[in-house]
């Protein structure tokens, strides 16, 4: 039986937050632990998260008081959550987010998928949105896994260190895996029903902001900013993205922010994005 425990922040999800409780309590292989930290919220989220605690054994809720200061992310607070747990006293480490919902089978059948390949350290599903009425794929390359619902096989998970805390965190730790020779992969047959649109709670202009800054801390190669910002430009229905994802990326670079990666990994991720925009091989396939 694989062992694997779920930490997940929240911050006021009361229109979702009970649907992904739902999805986890009737999972066909449940976690021996769940996590859950709330950021303050403000909406009724913590009686959901008190209730689910005070009927399943293996839930712990940890509550922080509402700040206005609080940075938006639960990247910021998940150590919290993770310092609670001894990693080796798991098989896999799950990071959740709490506006999803998914099929009761979803962990039964993604260990399958690491069992399948040994070589597999960080797995997803694909996460899908409603729009008009239709399930739309929030579309990505099959290498990155999806930062709403990731599986880090935890030899995988220490190989990497862990996980940081700021913005790019999601495209980092793949990248150090692959890098480390581990695999990612995400599977579309694995749907994940997301609901609410990513960076979707400051808008579409400060999503993209903050994929700039992401893009910055991953060690982005700044042509290959330039080729996405163009792409979205062209390609994609939210136009004042791209404007956003430059801003971000170049004011983290006018200000030197300094990068919370070390020179091997940006190296490594610069050569793979070149790759890309060169049609050599690489890990976007």
């Amino acid at each position: 039986m694989k062992k694997f425990a779920i930490v997940t922040p929240v911050k006021d999800e009361i229109n979702y937050f009970p649907k992904t409780v739902k999805s986890i309590l009737s999972q066909e292989v449940k976690p021996q632990k769940w996590i859950i930290i709330d950021d303050g919220s403000t909406d009724g989220t913590t009686e959901v998260i008190k209730k689910a605690e005070k009927e399943n054994d293996w839930i712990e809720g940890i509550y922080r008081e509402p700040n206005k200061n609080r940075k938006p992310g639960g990247e910021f607070v998940l150590g919290i959550g993770l310092k609670k747990l001894n990693i080796d006293d798991y098989d896999f480490i799950v990071r959740m987010d709490g506006d999803l919902d998914f099929e009761r089978n979803y962990f039964k059948v993604l260990f399958e998928k690491f069992d399948d390949n040994p070589k597999l350290g960080i797995a997803s599903g694909v996460c899908f949105i409603t729009r008009n009425g239709k399930q739309i794929e929030e579309k990505h390359p099959r290498f990155h896994t999806r930062g709403p619902l990731k599986t880090y096989r935890t030899q995988c998970y220490k190989d990497i260190n862990g996980l940081l805390n700021c913005l790019g965190w999601d495209s980092i730790d793949e990248l150090k895996a692959n890098m480390l020779n581990w695999n990612s992969q995400s599977f579309p047959e694995l749907r994940i029903h997301h609901l609410k649109r990513t960076q979707s709670s400051g808008g579409i202009f400060r999503g993209g902001f903050n994929a700039g800054v992401a893009g910055y801390n991953s060690g982005s190669h700044p042509l290959y900013v330039l080729s996405r910002a163009l792409y979205i430009l062209l390609f994609r229905r939210y136009k004042f993205n791209s404007i956003g994802l430059l801003l971000g990326y170049f004011s983290s670079m006018i200000k030197l922010k300094p990068k919370p990666i070390d020179k091997e990994l940006i190296k490594y991720i610069r050569k793979q994005q070149m790759n890309r925009l060169l049609g050599k091989k690489t890990i976007w396939k």
